[in-house]
C-alpha cells in the first residue's frame, strides 16, 4: 500500500486553531508541530523521538517532529493542525506550507452536515526527513 497509515488530527491545549504562535510563552511549551506515532510504528520506519517527519498524502506532504506514544494505535498517527512559523517573515507567507495540515486534505470532498473538509481518517505514509 502506498498509505498504509491512517492520518488523524487534533487541537493543542496551547494554541486555537491556527492562533496564537507569536506568543512566546506558548512557543516554549509547543515550539513545533507535534506528529504522534506509535513507538513499533516509528521502530519500523526507523523514527525516533524527536525527528522530523515527512507526512505524505495523495494531497501533498508536510514536516512535522515526531512524538512517540503508545496513546496512539500502531496503525495511527495523530498530526498538529494549524501551524505556520512567525519567525518566517511576511515574504514567505510565515512558511505555512512546511508544516500545515491543511496541506494534506483535500477541498473536494467537504462533509455534508458543516461543508468543511475530513481533517480525520486520511491515508498516509510516514518517513524519516
Amino acid at each position: 500500500l502506498r498509505y498504509p497509515l491512517v492520518l488523524t488530527s487534533s487541537k493543542s491545549r496551547y494554541y486555537l486553531h491556527s492562533s496564537y504562535r507569536w506568543i512566546e510563552r506558548l512557543r516554549k511549551h509547543r515550539p513545533h508541530p507535534k506528529t504522534e506515532i506509535h513507538p513499533e510504528t516509528a521502530a519500523t520506519y526507523g523514527i525516533q523521538e524527536g525527528d522530523e517527519v515527512i507526512i505524505e498524502t495523495e494531497r501533498g506532504e508536510i514536516v512535522q517532529t515526531a512524538h512517540l506514544t503508545e496513546r496512539m494505535h500502531p496503525k495511527v498517527i495523530n498530526a498538529a493542525y494549524g501551524w505556520w512559523f512567525p519567525e518566517g517573515g511576511a515574504e514567505s507567507q510565515y512558511d505555512w506550507e512546511k508544516s500545515n495540515f491543511n496541506i494534506l486534505t483535500s477541498m473536494e470532498k467537504l462533509g455534508k452536515e458543516f461543508g468543511t473538509p475530513n481533517l480525520k481518517g486520511i491515508g498516509c505514509s510516514i518517513r524519516r526527513k
